[in-house]
C-alpha cells in the first residue's frame, strides 16, 4: 500500500498536482513509520527505527536509503505530510543510519512505541544485550526473535562495508529490514539487513542505537 502510495505522489508531481496536505488530526510518528524524499530518487524511501531528542529539537532515527533532503510520511487520510530533514546520515564505511530533524509538529506527535503484530510495545531505555541474549526484529506481521551472537562487527553487503555492528541469529535479507530490533522494552539498533537473503536460518545485523545516541547527545523517546 505504502509503495502504491509513493507510485503515486510522483506521478502527481510529473502532472503537477499537489501532493502534499495537512492532516486531519496530530498523528503519531515513530518507530515503523515510512519515510520518502519525493524529489529524490525513487528508491529514496527508508524506516524509521525510533524517536529520539536532544532536549531542544525532536528526530527520527531511521534506516540509511533516506540519505539526503526533505521527508515526508503518508497520513491516516492517505496523503503526504512533511515530516523534516536529514541533518546527519553515515559515512565510509557504511554504517547503515539517517538522522531526521523533525520540523513539522503540527501533523507529527513523536511516540516511544514500536508496533509489532498488533501489539504496542512502549520503549522505556536502550539497555544492550549481552551476546548470547534474546533480540527481537520488529515486522508489522509481527516479532521475529534470535539471539545476538556477536558484537562489534564488520560486515560486507552489495552496497557497501559496515563496522560496529551487533550479529544476530535472526534470517532477515537485505531487503526484509522491519522497523527495529528490541529486547522486551529495551531499544537496541537500527536494522541493516543480512548479506544474504534466507527462509528459516540466517543471520542478520544491525547498527546499535547507544553509539548514535552518545555521539549526538540524543536520547531515546520513552514511555
Amino acid at each position: 500500500m505504502r509503495r502504491l502510495l509513493t507510485i503515486l505522489g510522483a506521478l502527481a508531481l510529473l502532472v503537477g498536482l499537489p501532493t502534499v496536505a495537512h492532516a486531519a488530526a496530530v498523528e503519531p510518528l515513530g518507530s515503523g513509520s515510512a519515510l520518502f524524499n519525493l524529489t529524490g530518487p525513487a528508491n529514496q524511501a527508508c524506516t524509521a527505527a525510533f524517536a529520539v531528542t536532544d532536549g531542544k529539537r525532536d528526530y527520527l532515527l531511521a534506516g540509511p536509503t533516506c540519505s539526503s533532503g526533505t521527508l515526508y510520511s503518508t497520513t491516516s487520510a492517505g496523503g503526504f505530510a512533511v515530516v523534516g530533514t536529514v541533518v546527519s546520515k553515515s559515512v565510509v564505511p557504511y554504517n547503515g543510519w539517517a538522522l531526521v530533524e523533525v520540523t513539522n509538529m503540527t501533523d507529527w506527535a513523536l511516540v516511544p512505541y514500536v508496533v509489532t503484530g498488533g501489539t504496542r510495545i512502549v520503549l522505556t531505555g536502550s539497555v544492550e544485550t549481552p551476546v548470547g541474549g534474546k533480540v527481537c526484529l520488529a515486522k508489522t506481521a509481527g516479532p521475529q526473535c534470535g539471539t545476538v551472537d556477536a558484537t562489534n562487527q564488520t560486515a560486507t553487503f552489495s552496497w557497501g562495508t559496515g563496522t560496529g555492528l551487533t550479529r544476530t541469529s535472526i534470517c532477515s535479507g537485505s531487503r526484509d529490514l522491519g522497523s527495529a530490533f528490541i529486547t522486551g522494552d529495551q531499544a537496541q539498533g537500527i536494522p541493516l539487513g543480512g548479506p544474504e537473503f534466507c527462509t528459516t536460518v540466517g543471520t542478520s545485523y544491525f547498527v546499535p542505537i547507544n553509539p548514535i545516541l552518545d555521539r549526538f547527545g540524543l536520547k531515546l523517546i520513552t514511555g
